[in-house]
């Protein structure tokens, strides 16, 4: 695949570091540069009532953790607009490194569990000069067998500063 990774910056703040220590690598190295992302999902049923316990795929990998089977409003520091969106998936963890990235910056958010139908979400960034991205979505899943197709549908995007309240 061709496109910019979507990578744990978690993993990437803990460990490049490290490894520049060990290394020797001295001051003179850097991280490259990021536009951190903060991932919000609404994972419900169809009448709206939180599903907890399933698996969220970012870019096709999973996520460290599940949904919650309770919805948290967002609260102060997120865009004005959203602090009042309930979810039960909030991530901080990801980040698009922007080295030789070019825009549009396309990939996916996908949930899945047992039982229930699956839901994909694209996530398409055509601006890579902000420092932090906010993106949200509202996934909703079906009893196994049951419910409509599945629909193509976006991520919303905004920019802002990024917050830690989760």
């Amino acid at each position: 695949m061709d496109r910019t990774r979507v990578m744990g910056a978690v993993l990437a703040v803990l460990t490049v570091p490290l490894l520049a220590g060990c290394a020797g690598l001295g001051p003179e190295f850097v991280l490259p540069p990021e536009l951190r992302l903060t991932l919000i999902l609404r994972v419900q049923d169809p009448t709206g009532a939180p599903i907890g316990n399933v698996r969220v795929f970012v870019d096709g990998e999973p996520a460290e953790w599940r949904t919650y089977d309770t919805f948290e409003p967002l609260g102060v520091g997120f865009p004005e607009a959203w602090q009042s969106f309930e979810a039960n998936w909030v991530s901080e963890s990801y980040a698009i490194f922007l080295e030789g990235a070019v825009a549009p910056v396309n990939w996916d958010l996908a949930v899945r569990k047992v039982g229930w139908t699956e839901d994909l979400s694209l996530v398409r960034i055509n601006d890579l000069s902000p420092e932090h991205l906010f993106v949200r979505d509202t996934m909703t899943l079906y009893p196994a067998g049951s419910g409509p197709e599945p629909v193509l549908h976006y991520a919303e995007i905004v920019a802002g500063p990024p917050v830690h309240t989760w």
